[in-house]
Formats: C-alpha cells, structure tokens, sequence
C-alpha cells in the first residue's frame, strides 16, 4: 500500500501540472465576453457526449478485443477498420435526424443565445467526429502502452493550441467566427499526431475482409460494445449534463454556462488526487479479487480510504479558503464562482470520502450493480435540475448535482457494507476531520495578504503546514505518517 500512496503522490504532482496549463486556459477564456465564451463551453460539452453516442462503445472494444489477434493476425486490421467506421457512419445517420430538428432544437435555447446556436450548428457533427476519432486512437495508444504520450498530446498540446486561439481573438487577430471554427480544427493536430504515432504500431492498418470474423465473434464485439455504449454514455452525461441543461432551462443561458465551467474546473482540480489514488490501488484491488484474498481486499479499501480521507480534507480545506480569491482574480462578473464551487464540493467530498466504492464494484462480481447505480444517479440529477435549474439558477444544478451525489455514495455504502462488509470509516477517520478543522480556521481566519495570488500562495502554505503537523500529531494514516516522516527525514519528495 505504501508504494500505491507513493505512485498515487507522483501521478498527481504530474497530473497537477496539466490542470495548472488549463487554469491558465480558463485565466485567458475569463477576458472574453461570458456569453462567448459560454458558447464555446456548451459547444465542447456537446461535442464530447455526442462522441460517446456515435463511438458506441466501439473505443472501449477496441482497447480490450485487440490483444486477442496478434499484429499478424488481419483480423487486428479488420477490428481497427471497423471501429474507424462505426462513428462516421452514426454521426452520418444522426446528423441526418439533427439537420431536420434545427428548428425545433433551436425553440429549447434562451432567445439570446439562439443566433450562436443557429451560426454554427452544423459544426457540432464535425466536432463530434474529431473527439470520436481522438478518443479511439487515444485507446488503441492505451492498448499499446503509449499511454502517456496520448495523454500529453491531448492534455498539454491541444491546450497550448487552444490558449492561443483564445489571446488571438482578445486581441482582435480573428474573428469570433474564426475562434470557435479554428476551435473545432484545431482537434486534427492531435488527430495527426495519434495517428502517425499509432501507425508506428506493429499490426496498425485498415482491412476490409469483414468475413474473416465468425457470427461468435461479431456477436461477442457487439455485445461488449453495446453494454460499453450505455455505460460511457451515463458516465459521460453525469460530467456534463449540468452545463447541457444550465444552457436551456437556466434564463441566463451561456453566461451561466461559463460561471458553471469556472466552478466546474475547480472541482475538477480538487478530484485529481483521488483519480490518481483510485488508478493506482485499483489493479492491485483485482489482482486480490481475482485471487480470492478477501483479507488483502478489506486491508486495501480500508487503507486506502483513511488515505484518499487525508487527501481529500488537505484539498477542500486549501479550496474553500481561497474560493473568494478566484472571485478577485476572475473579476464581478464571476462573483458567485465561489458559492458555487463550496455548494459542489460537497458532493465532490461526500463521493470521495466513501472511498473506493465504484472502483470495488467495478471489479467485483457486483459490477452490472455499478452500472445500475450510475443510471440511477443520471435519472435522479435530471430530476433535480427540471426542478430547481429554473428556480436557482446555476445553484439549482449545483445543489442537484450533490445532492444527487450524496444519494448515489449512501446507496453503495450500503450495499458493500451488506454484501462484502466494507466500509470506509472508522475513528481514525474523525482524527482527519479534525485536522482538517484546525486547519481550516486558521486559514479562514488568515488576514488578507496584499493581492489575491500572493494571498492564495501564503494562506496555502499556512494551511499545508498546520494540517501535515496535526496528521503528525494525530497519527490517523500509517501510510501518510509514514511518507511525510521520509519527507522530512530525507529531505525530498520520492
């Protein structure tokens, strides 16, 4: 368990790195007009669930079916042939449907948004395609093991492409128009890039012997893929239904849309420790499930919630006291980015702090309950948002984006702890809160530092310091006492 906190503290010092180069993303989209840059969110948002829905499971098959031909074997190229075609022939039949709903999809938008909506509605199936054909290659990089070069080329260069599209349309070089098309385009840089990397791969090709695969085994990719489009398509809709639907319901429209992103990116920014922990402890987690060691798969989850706990509490303290900073550093008319952002975190911490519940499920006999659960959770957002969108506004979503949450962890609290006797928590766990209390008042009460970066910087560190001391003195994690006592012993990091 100490070398999964170990890799855990790595991935997201690495991770943290790409999130700083979309912070400075998001720093730049603040000096353009809200409606814009609303637009080009909500236009982002809709590119990337289309994706899932004409993809149809197809990456997800790829990435686990393609092992089972070796670079030998045409029947590799087939598989990669058919997966290229399953999304250019989807988004060609649904853009059919799209292009004679225009009117009608333009009637459910805010009557000030509709000219946005209509200038360029017929490049959302473009848009969709380029994420569809991102996201596979992105896969069969993954089955390949190329994992982190995908990632860079997704995470870090299109990022530095799209802060300059952004800085060349504040200064007035293109366009509006020519910023959300050259947005658009700009996805076949690392379209090419995957490309030529993928081509590089032993058994990369395309093929079009489709009898080469027997009804068994047609049979056996559809069925995988079919179960795959349902499950990425919830996941997908749960991280972005909020925006589609502040969009319509909300009578702000895309100003709320980008009040909704800032807010949004922050709680992207607070969940990345625990993505990083969840990734590594999870093959370690099936390895014990598949051996049937129950005993190593209790002291695992169990581990590693007091861990993710210590983390999570670190995180939401240093972001609830400098949520008024982003205000100051965004300007008025962001002014209630950081309500939003306290409203969210609490669903985010709730989700985080029951440990590695879905992670568990995923693995276990239990994972079509996991799937059943997520749906669930879609149905009961939606629900809320028709509710209170229109009532409140972008908290409405917020408070039906955690309150949803909460609903969702209680429910696989619950039923691990019946079905597995698993739970997240034990006294050691109130030690961590209480850290994380002392901590927060001190930085709560921090006076006001000059400006609000110098601010953010300082009352950071502060609350860094009075945390680790209490994680010290407490003693709740033996992994984090154990890795801040090397810190300090060896004097580095690893």
């Amino acid at each position: 368990m100490g070398i999964v906190f170990r890799q855990s503290i790595k991935t997201t010092i690495v991770t943290f790195s790409g999130a700083l180069l979309g912070a400075l993303l998001l720093y730049v989209s603040s000096k353009i007009p809200q409606q814009q840059f609303g637009f080009s969110q909500l236009l982002l948002r809709q590119a990337i669930v289309g994706m899932q829905f004409v993809l149809a499971g197809i990456q997800t098959t790829l990435y686990v079916f393609v092992h089972r031909y070796n670079a030998e074997d045409k029947r590799r190229q087939v598989l990669i042939t058919i997966s290229f075609l399953v999304p250019v022939v989807i988004t060609a039949l649904l853009s059919i449907g799209y292009a004679f709903g225009h009117e009608h999809i333009l009637a459910y938008y805010q009557p000030q948004d509709r000219a946005y909506i209509d200038k360029f509605f017929f490049w959302v199936p473009v848009y969709v395609l380029l994420w569809a054909f991102i996201t596979l290659l992105e896969h069969y990089l993954m089955s390949q093991m190329k994992v982190a070069v995908s990632s860079f080329i997704r995470e870090i260069v299109l990022r530095i492409f799209n802060i300059g599209l952004v800085l060349a349309y504040y200064f007035g070089l293109i366009s509006f128009e020519g910023f959300i098309i050259s947005g658009i385009l700009v996805h076949f840089v690392p379209l090419a890039s995957m490309l030529l990397l993928a081509a590089k791969t032993k058994g990369f090709g395309l093929a079009f012997q489709f009898g080469l695969f027997s009804g068994q085994e047609l049979k056996a990719i559809t069925d995988f893929a079919l179960f795959h489009l349902l499950l990425n398509v919830s996941i997908t809709l749960l991280d972005n239904i909020n925006t589609l639907l502040v969009s319509v319901w909300d009578t702000k429209g895309l100003v709320s849309v980008a009040i909704y992103a800032f807010a949004s990116f922050i709680i992207t920014i607070f969940r990345v420790p625990y993505r990083a922990m969840a990734a590594a402890a999870t093959p370690m987690l099936n390895k014990a499930f598949e051996n049937n060691e129950m005993a190593e798969v209790k002291n695992l989850f169990t581990r590693s919630g007091i861990n993710i706990l210590v983390v999570t509490t670190a995180m939401a303290v240093i972001i609830a006291c400098n949520a008024p900073n982003v205000v100051l550093v965004l300007g008025e008319k962001y002014n209630n980015v950081d309500t939003l952002v306290w409203i969210l975190m609490i669903g985010a911490m709730i989700d985080m702090i029951t440990g590695l519940n879905n992670e568990l499920l995923s693995v276990s006999r239990y994972y079509r309950f996991n799937f059943y659960i997520t749906v669930l959770l879609l149905v009961i957002t939606v629900a809320l948002d028709y509710f209170l969108i229109p009532e409140y506004g972008v908290y409405g979503a917020a408070w039906a984006s955690t309150i949803a949450l909460g609903i969702y962890n209680i429910i696989k609290m619950l039923f691990l702890k019946a079905k597995l006797q698993l739970h997240p928590f034990s006294n050691k766990s109130l030690l961590v809160l209480l850290s994380g209390i002392i901590a927060g008042m001190a930085g709560y009460f921090l006076p006001f530092m000059l400006n609000p970066v110098l601010d953010t910087a300082v009352r950071t560190v502060i609350i860094i310091i009075i945390y680790s001391f209490c994680i010290l003195l407490f003693k709740p994690s033996d992994d984090v006492y154990t890795y801040i006592d090397s810190i300090i012993k060896n004097k580095k990091l690893f």
